[in-house]
This record gives C-alpha cells, sequence and structure tokens, in this order.
C-alpha cells in the first residue's frame, strides 16, 4: 500500500521523535559517565586528606624524638578523631553505592516515628549543650506511626539532626516538629544558621554537590553524603523530602511519609 504524503508526515513525526529520544539517552549517557568520574575524584580526595593527615601525625610521633608527652597524646587525640572520620567516610561511600545498585533490603514494620525522634534528639543532647544551641521540640501527645525500616528511619534522622547541628550552631536554634495529616506525617527539622541559597537548594541533595560545596560555599568536612542517602532513604519508604532556607532566620528540611493506622501492633 503506498504512502500517502499524510503518512509520510506522520512518519516523520516518529523519526523525528525517535531521534530526539536517542539524543536524550546519549546526552545522560555522557552525563552519568561524567559524574561517575568526578564523584571518584571527588571519593579520592575526601579519603586521601584525613589518611595523609593521620600519617603525618603517626610520622611525628615516631621520628620526632622532641615531642614531650603531652604532645604526644594531643598527637594520638587527633589520629582517633581523623581516623573516626575517615571510617564515616568510607561507610557513607558503601553505603550509597549499596542503595544505588539496589543491594539493600528493607525490613518494613510499624515505626513509631514519635519515640524515634525523642531518642534521636537524647542522642545528641550533650552536643547541643556544649554548642549553646536552644533545642525546640514539637511532637504529638500520641504516638505516631509508619510503615518503616527500623535502622533506616534512625538514619535519617541522625543525618537531619546532625546536619541542624552542624550548621545550625551561629544562629543557636534548632528545632523539630512532628504531625500527622490525615494519611500523611510530616517531620520538619530547622536551623537558624547560614542558610542556603536560593540557587544550590535545587542541588543540595546531589552527590557530587554535597562532596563540593556547602551553605557556605566551602567544602563540606565529612563525606557530605548524609543528605544525598537521606533522600535516597525516604524515597524508598515512599516520602518524600524538600528544604526551604531563609539565610540565617530559618532553613527546614522536611520529610513527608505515609501515616498508617495509630493502633500498636
Amino acid at each position: 500500500m503506498p504512502f500517502t504524503p499524510k503518512k509520510v508526515v506522520k512518519l516523520a513525526i516518529k523519526l523525528n521523535k525517535l531521534l530526539q529520544a536517542i539524543q536524550k539517552m546519549a546526552e545522560r549517557q555522557s552525563y552519568l559517565e561524567s559524574t561517575r568520574k568526578q564523584m571518584i575524584a571527588n571519593m579520592s580526595h575526601d579519603l586521601r586528606t584525613p589518611l595523609t593527615s593521620i600519617l603525618g601525625y603517626l610520622e611525628a610521633i615516631k621520628d620526632d624524638p622532641n615531642l614531650t608527652s603531652t604532645e604526644k597524646e594531643e598527637y594520638i587525640e587527633i589520629i582517633s578523631i581523623k581516623a573516626e572520620k575517615l571510617n564515616h567516610q568510607i561507610y557513607d561511600f558503601f553505603e550509597l553505592a549499596k542503595i544505588e545498585s539496589d543491594d539493600i533490603s528493607l525490613k518494613m514494620e510499624k515505626v513509631n516515628l514519635k519515640e524515634k525522634a525523642e531518642e534521636t534528639v537524647l542522642m545528641f543532647y550533650q552536643d547541643f549543650i556544649n554548642a549553646g544551641i536552644e533545642v525546640e521540640i514539637d511532637l504529638p501527645s500520641e504516638p505516631v506511626y509508619i510503615k518503616g525500616d527500623q535502622v533506616s528511619i534512625d538514619r535519617i534522622l541522625y543525618n537531619l539532626i546532625s546536619n541542624a547541628l552542624k550548621y545550625g550552631k551561629d544562629g543557636k536554634w534548632v528545632g523539630l516538629t512532628l504531625e500527622k495529616k490525615k494519611d500523611q506525617v510530616t517531620l520538619e527539622i530547622g536551623d537558624s544558621g547560614q542558610g542556603i541559597l536560593p540557587e544550590d537548594i535545587s542541588k543540595l541533595f546531589e552527590r557530587l554537590y554535597t562532596s563540593e560545596r556547602s551553605r557556605s560555599a566551602k567544602e563540606f568536612k565529612g563525606s557530605g553524603l548524609g543528605l544525598t542517602i537521606t533522600k535516597k532513604l525516604v524515597q524508598m519508604h515512599g516520602g518524600t523530602i524538600e528544604v526551604s532556607s531563609i539565610p540565617m532566620k530559618r532553613t527546614t528540611f522536611s520529610v513527608h511519609f505515609p501515616s498508617i493506622d495509630n493502633d500498636p501492633m
């Protein structure tokens, strides 16, 4: 059956759409390859820096006969802190790799998010006191349940509260609220620290961004993967996370989870 001009036009449109799709796939592949190389470079830098410092202090302890006992103790303490930081970075890299390769299984069960939030805040209690930060907590009187993996929920809360602690020091205030509305539970963790620039908010959860920049456009201290991991874990629970920020006034991370029946199991 011969092609009519109308059929030729339709075929041309389909062919054009196919070519556009192929072009987008090629661009996406190029982007992924570029980000892969950049992440490897970032990982190498992030791991090499504390390791070099550790080796330097160890060499000083070993080879410098003029070091006093007090200085050696100070160096050992520094080595301990940096080694812990390095261990944390390696853990984050491996955890993100497992999540992105779908090599992680969640044990989904009924979780009392109110109880989890209280436990995590208590874990940071002394850190808040040492930093002179006022903590404001607004939790409902009744338990708030979601369906989740206990370990992953702990990690989400830990990452967000430690992030607020780190960047809320300037404002001396950190707040946590939990609210249930119909079929959704909203957890908000805020601080009044240095904040995030509007143009940076959309990039905040990207692994390359978090490895390279911080709220103040300086390098992150740590692996910088905490928020990336947090977002992926939230999504694996069927939730969403968003952030709003007015520098030196309030920065808020809002996590939304599907809620379930409040009757305990």
